[in-house]
């Protein structure tokens, strides 16, 4: 047994293991109560969680990010697949047999087996010490000859040795050598071995009842990707490269499953066939990504030189060197290691081998095994091999199947080649059946080759060419039958089979192999173990655990599991009645991460102790605190490190942070505080040298020194910098002397931090203590840093005060309330929300406050020392309300953009949204003056944001033209941030539109408490071809006590100029141009708009043809979707508004008569009906008498033309009726033979349908001579 220490440096005890795992039914033998099968498995529920997990986690680190295409082949494979594949008969091991006894041996399992007990006999007699695996001797069925303690020599050892190190290099002839020159017997019987032979791995089966179709098991995943080949391409757009991934079953038929979980006949296996195109080199898109991760590789040179020594080495350098062969082969083993670590897998513990010659397939390109160190040695647990086309090409050869990728060309391709042209005519009757057979000879003839026979052919007329199976072998063609000339073909298109490179992966001998690399036990307690899972792939998340069965804990645990569920938190109750401390332990067996407490506190305040496991500490906070922490743990997003640093009740503490690299943020310097102090509520930086920052801060003194009248809520710190690093280029022994002494040198320097001072500035109107107890600095904000030279102001605010205040004072290293340049009361119960500071000339400088609703400014002099207010101006009130009740926006935040312009943050009331105000202040201001500010800009932000938490803005400094833009930042109760610009233009009337530049999503886990921009200093002008990128930082910090720094770049504008200004987006266009395109363009969309629907409209027959657009359709589509339009009939409701009108022209006279569609007379007939009707009502109410005139009935004629066969229509306002002569007839009064003659009549003349029926012909007259 190899000799593996746990992360606590313990030795794994495998034993124990396996027996901790068994009993918590992590897995067990299948079968067991008939004895079992060796290789054959089954697992418990932790063990099936556990594999979920890892599967979960492996989907999501493969097929989601890297967007493979995953599929399901069958487990059943025929024959002939395999049989084309190669593995029918090379997927074989080699086995020896002993002929006395039938027991058979894996040839390179036993010759390692024999070789080590030798090497081991060799310590024993070099008297060193030998690690015997009790459990692997206790579990041979027949035991071994002892081995005898035989010093061999240091030759021998050296053979044996390296033997061992190549022995995946063998194959079964070179495995016989080694059996016989090493005299390796049956270690049972000493008895001798018959040579070694391949057997198939593979389980055969036949498909089918009638047993005709001969089967396997399948051995791997891979061959149901390849044969979906064609169809996944196509999936996927005709796109390269891309991937398939498969996961389930696959089946060997071990020799010797003799290692447990590592070596079984039914595993679970994850493959990813990654096609790529074999020209280029094998680039992949996101190497870039990968190639400054270190690898430790043991490559097949040092394999062969007998050593295992691997070699650390960046992916990119080992595409360089040439050690790994192309990027995709080493993008794909950087991202294994990656997920490999995910799993928990100990770094020290994992190395990448690559196979030698004789372990490859002929095919491969080249070929790595991520291999895992284990209590059974070094474990292949991923292959990820480039197989080349093979796989793809055996298969297209095989089927004719296109597994090929065809892509256009961007130029053709034109190829000189020997073409060969057969005369099929005379081709056939002189081969005969043999003719196809002869052609495909021909059509395989080389290049090379043909050119050989065609030079023959036009020399001599004839030509042989061997053709297997055919008459002697030779078949011979002359100038009647073959033609072979050179010519030049024109490719478009080229089509090639793709390479793959495939990761393999075993997921049972991955599970195993990171059992043992997570397990570890207690001190003191060893008999116990501990599975460290990462809280990924944990089988269950949590565990809660009641104090004792009592009643009042049952619903809290019910809650607390079921909101866990709810939140996707795996989780479980233990209520049993072992001790607490028991269920702890049982559940780090389990590998349950975290563990809830439910105790008679958490009966009376909804408080809850979270466990971790490793460390066994504990954190008590809220139920929500609680259950927010176990998700960000589980998800990844913190460590119990994180949790522990906010959620225990610990001491304040300030820290320095360096953010100096963009991928990193370490900390630099602390300053432990007092335990009996509170927490920092501000922070600012005074001062800022090469050496050291002067920092003040609020921090309130103990609630004791707050009794008294004593809160110093006002430190200042000097904080020293670490010692900067010196760079080295020279390694001689006086250079390395020296770097070793600097070195020390640092570490003896302390790190330095100095309290400087801690004073108290406010005070309370009315009262003679400095504030309540709940009283807090609030604010701290001091004016923008110039120079050193020039002097700053600084200001601080109430928290919680009875009455508000504003102490505006002098920026020294120890403030004092000598310092002190005015103080501003407030009203009752009136706090300053935000303060922000701007210089004016003369050491002034300008001063602005909110209370919420209104805004005030005043302005100080830096030289002038007075506890007095200075003249407070209201520049600015919010208005209420139309609604008496509604609550009024209110101000969170403001900024200065220049000592006339204010930007402010509103929240509008009921968290209904945020916005940005940009506010323009007056240039003087008289006594008493009150909102004299005027609105230039608003900027309603996102719906997601229902309130803004902080702002800062920052000036990128201006040009020549005064030209400026400012970034501003704004935190949002999502925890995220929005970032926009704006635009100072003077020559286009100041400020542009406020611009939003990018939203930054999910900063924090928690709300952020602060963010602040870093000062911006423009480089020196003008600019030069060295002078550095220029950024900006965007610090945040949250309640969860994290901090987060982003970088944004700068960009000189113009880009060529020498002294350009830096922006974070280019400057656009003008607001007034960009409103007039917009105009315009809306306008433009909408006028398209219109004109598509009229033109919609008249096709359809709906509106009148004004654009005729009809007749633009081709006249199959007119046939098809136009309709002719009708002119709508009068709405009978409408008629009543003409009605006298209309009576003076019922007794005309002269009939009028009109000749249009019999359709449009009938339609216009039911609407007169309607008329008269509404007429008939309307003279009964003037003139009830009967004398009163009826309207005139319309009269319809029908007659037909007996010359033309023609149909009129006549319709005229004098009365027909029946003619003695019979001339004109009603339909009514129409013979049945008639009725049927002139409904074909109407039907053929388009006047009539079938479907409208024979009412609508009532009345109607038709002549009969015409008929």
């Amino acid at each position: 047994m190899a000799t593996v220490n746990t992360k606590t440096g313990q030795v794994v005890d495998r034993t124990v293991l396996e027996s901790m795992l068994r009993r918590r039914l992590f897995y067990t033998p299948s079968f067991e109560i008939y004895g079992g099968v060796s290789g054959l498995y089954d697992y418990g529920p932790p063990g099936c969680a556990l594999i979920n997990n890892i599967v979960d986690l492996w989907r999501k680190h493969f097929v989601l990010e890297e967007d493979m295409l995953e599929v399901d082949c069958t487990m059943l494979t025929p024959h002939e697949i395999l049989k084309t594949s190669g593995h029918v008969e090379k997927f074989a091991d080699w086995m020896c047999k002993d002929p006395k006894t039938g027991e058979i041996f894996r040839a390179d399992h036993l010759v390692e087996e024999v070789l080590e007990a030798r090497l081991k006999g060799d310590k024993e007699a070099r008297g060193q010490k030998v690690v015997v695996d009790e459990e692997k001797e206790a579990k041979k069925k027949k035991k071994a000859k002892e081995t005898k303690a035989v010093r061999l020599d240091d030759a021998v050892v050296k053979e044996y040795e390296e033997t061992l190190a190549q022995i995946d290099n063998y194959d079964g002839p070179e495995l016989e050598q080694i059996i016989t020159k090493y005299d390796i017997r049956n270690p049972t019987t000493d008895g001798n071995l018959l040579p070694p032979v391949a057997f198939n791995l593979m389980f055969q089966t036949s498909i089918g009842p009638s047993s005709n179709m001969p089967g396997y098991l399948r051995p791997e995943t891979a061959q149901g990707q390849f044969l979906n080949f064609q169809k996944l391409l196509d999936f996927n757009q005709q796109s390269m490269p891309f991937a398939s991934a498969s996961i389930g079953k696959s089946f060997r038929n071990e020799i010797s499953p003799r290692a447990g979980l590592l070596r079984v006949r039914e595993f679970l296996m994850a493959e990813i066939e990654h096609y790529v195109d074999p020209e280029g080199g094998k680039k992949h898109s996101r190497f870039e990504e990968m190639k400054d991760i270190e690898l430790s590789l043991l490559s097949r040179d040092v394999q062969l030189s007998g050593s295992t020594q691997t070699t650390k080495m960046t992916i990119g350098k080992a595409i360089e060197s040439g050690l790994v062969d192309n990027e995709t082969l080493g993008y794909f083993l950087a991202r294994i290691q990656l997920f490999l670590l995910k799993l928990g897998v100990d770094p020290a513990k994992l190395r990448f081998r690559q196979h030698m010659a004789n372990e490859m397939a002929h095919y491969a390109a080249d070929c790595w095994d991520a291999e895992l160190q284990t209590s059974y040695g070094w474990i292949e647990c991923v292959g990820c091999a480039d197989r080349s086309a093979y796989d793809l090409t055996v298969h297209k050869n095989k089927t004719g199947a296109p597994l090929v990728v065809r892509e256009p060309r961007a130029e053709p391709l034109r190829i000189e080649e020997w073409q060969v042209d057969l005369d099929k005519k005379k081709f056939g009757p002189r081969f005969k059946k043999d003719g196809k057979t002869v052609a495909a000879a021909v059509e395989a003839l080389s290049q090379e080759l043909r050119e050989k026979l065609a030079l023959d052919l036009e020399q001599q007329g004839k030509i042989e060419v061997d053709v297997e199976g055919v008459s002697s072998g030779k078949v011979e063609l002359d100038k009647e039958l073959i033609k072979i000339e050179k010519r030049t073909r024109v490719e478009n298109v080229r089509e090639y089979t793709p390479n793959v490179i495939e990761p393999s992966f075993g997921i049972g001998r991955i599970l195993y192999s990171t059992l043992e690399h997570v397990y570890w036990s207690r001190e003191g307690d060893e008999a116990r173990g501990v599975l460290s899972f990462p809280p990924a792939i944990a089988p269950t998340k949590v565990l809660i655990v009641p104090l004792s069965n009592h009643a009042s804990f049952r619903p809290l645990s019910h809650r607390l599991m079921m909101k866990m569920r709810r939140m996707g938190i795996s989780n479980r109750v233990d209520d049993s009645s072992a001790s607490i401390g028991k269920r702890y332990a049982r559940n780090d067996e389990l590998g349950t991460p975290f563990g809830i407490t439910v105790d008679f506190q958490s009966v009376k305040d909804n408080t809850f102790t979270l466990r971790d496991r490793d460390s066994t500490k504990q954190v008590r906070a809220s139920e929500d605190e609680i259950l927010q922490a176990l998700k960000s743990l589980v998800e990844g997003d913190e460590t119990w490190e994180d949790i522990r640093k906010r959620l225990p009740e610990f001491t304040g503490q300030e820290a320095l942070l360096d953010t100096s690299k963009r991928n990193e943020i370490s900390e630099v310097v602390d300053i432990e505080l007092s335990r009996d102090e509170d927490s920092v509520t501000s922070l600012a930086t005074a001062r800022a040298s090469d050496d050291y920052i002067i920092a003040f801060a609020g921090i309130n003194s103990s609630v004791a020194e707050q009794k008294r009248g004593n809160n110093q809520h006002l430190r200042s710190f000097k904080i020293d910098y670490p010692p900067r690093k010196r760079s080295f280029t020279d390694n001689s022994t006086e250079e390395v002397a020296t770097r070793e002494a600097h070195r020390e040198t640092n570490n003896q320097v302390p790190q330095k931090t100095t309290a400087l001072c801690r004073t108290s500035l406010f005070r309370t109107k009315g009262t003679e203590k400095s504030g309540g107890p709940d009283t807090y600095q609030r604010v701290l904000r001091l004016s923008p840093w110039k120079d050193a030279e020039s002097p700053r102001i600084a200001a601080v605010a109430t928290g919680l005060a009875p009455s508000g205040e504003i102490v505006l004072f002098h920026v020294t290293p120890a403030p004092s309330t000598s310092d002190i340049l005015g103080r501003i009361l407030l009203g009752s119960d009136e706090e300053a929300e935000d303060v922000d500071i701007t210089d004016l000339d003369d050491d002034k400088f300008q001063v602005a406050y909110t209370n919420g609703t209104d805004v005030f400014t005043c302005q100080v002099s830096a030289s002038t020392r007075s506890n007095a207010s200075p003249d407070v101006h209201c520049i600015y009130s919010t208005p209420l309300s139309e609604a008496a009740t509604k609550p009024r926006p209110k101000f969170r935040a403001l900024r200065f953009l220049s000592p006339t312009m204010l930007l402010l943050l509103r929240n509008l009331p009921d968290r209904e949204g945020c916005e940005l105000v940009l506010l323009n202040l007056p240039q003087r201001l008289s006594p008493g003056s009150k909102s004299s500010a005027t609105i230039i800009r608003r900027k309603k932000l996102r719906k997601a944001i229902k309130i803004g938490l902080g702002l800062d803005v920052c000036n990128l400094g201006s040009n020549l033209e005064n030209q400026e833009q400012t970034i501003i930042a704004v935190s949002g109760s999502d925890q995220s941030i929005e970032v926009l610009t704006l635009e100072y233009q003077p020559r286009r009337g100041g400020y542009g539109k406020l611009r939003a530049y990018t939203t930054l999503h999910d900063v924090h886990p928690f709300s952020m408490t602060k963010i602040c921009f870093s000062s911006f200093i423009p480089p020196p002008k003008p600019v030069r071809p060295e002078t550095p990128p220029q950024y900006v930082k965007l610090a945040s910090v949250s309640m969860g006590n994290t901090v987060v720094v982003h970088t944004l770049p700068l960009a000189p504008s113009p880009p060529s100029s020498r002294s350009p200004r830096y922006v974070l987006v280019m400057p656009g266009d003008s607001d007034a141009w960009a409103n007039f395109t917009s105009g315009l363009t809306a306008l433009l969309s909408i006028f398209i708009v219109c004109f598509l629907l009229q033109a919609f409209t008249e096709i359809r027959g709906v509106m009148p043809p004004y654009l005729g657009a009809t007749e633009w359709l081709p006249p199959d589509i007119r046939a098809a979707v136009a309709r002719p339009y009708h002119q709508p009939v009068p709405h009978p409701l409408a008629v009543p508004s003409v009605t006298m009108s209309m009576h003076s022209t019922l007794s005309s006279p002269v009939p009028t008569l009109h000749h249009r569609s019999l359709r449009d007379l009938l339609h216009a007939r039911e609407a007169a009906d309607a008329i008269e009707s509404i007429l008939d009502t309307d003279l009964a109410a003037d003139d009830p008498s009967p004398s009163s005139a009826p309207l005139s009935h319309t009269s319809i004629v029908v007659r037909r033309n007996r010359d033309t066969d023609e149909i009129l229509i006549e319709s005229t306002n004098r009365a027909y009726h029946n003619a003695p002569d019979g001339v004109l007839r009603r339909w009514e009064d129409l013979t049945e033979r008639d009725q049927i003659m002139w409904k074909q009549q109407l039907t053929d003349a388009g006047h009539w349908r079938q479907d409208e029926g024979e009412a609508i012909l009532q009345g109607v007259l038709f002549d009969d001579h015409s008929a």
